[in-house]
């Protein structure tokens, strides 16, 4: 039985619910190469810890599924879409909060997992549909980039989708 898709509420000094952009949102592309060292996150990753949780970006690939990232392929200007990111977590590591941070051709968006320190952990599998709001002011072509962690402490990995906003 699947889990219905729930809305995260945006947990961030950055953002609250929807992201007024100045460049966009998205649909269609791969994901490219493992991120660089030089991906700036939102909100810094704690280090892993034995006793202690730590909030780290979250998984989104964790075997050789496809990264998902859902936008629409066209919006309209000022009018919200919504944007999916898939996750994946369980036994000690908890869904955390989501960040958007837009730019001037859209946005990207960054799930967060709380990591537990604790040396016994279920064993699970939580699949999860993170879904944010986002708007495009103006109108033209914009991209959203889903960033997250191709392994429980793997290389960052990320995913831009297109969206023609009329």
């Amino acid at each position: 039985m699947s889990t219905p898709p729930r809305r995260h509420r945006l947990r961030s000094r950055f953002l609250r619910c929807a992201v007024a952009l100045a460049g966009s949102a998205a649909c269609g592309g791969e994901p490219t190469a493992p991120a660089s060292s030089a991906v700036a996150l939102p909100i810094p990753e704690d280090p892993l810890r034995a006793g202690r949780s730590a909030l780290r970006v979250a998984v989104v690939r964790p075997w050789a599924d496809p990264l998902l990232v859902e936008v629409p392929a066209r919006a309209r200007a000022g009018v919200p879409i919504d944007v999916a990111v898939t996750t994946y977590s369980g036994g000690c590591v908890r869904d955390d909060t989501t960040v958007v941070v837009p730019g001037d051709r859209g946005a990207t968006v960054v799930p967060y997992q709380r990591v537990s320190g604790s040396p016994v952990c279920t064993q699970e599998l939580l699949i999860r549909r993170r879904i944010v709001l986002v708007v495009r002011h103006a109108a033209g072509d914009a991209r959203v980039v889903g960033v997250g962690r191709e392994t429980r402490g793997g290389s960052l990995m990320r995913v831009a989708r297109a969206v023609r906003v009329e």
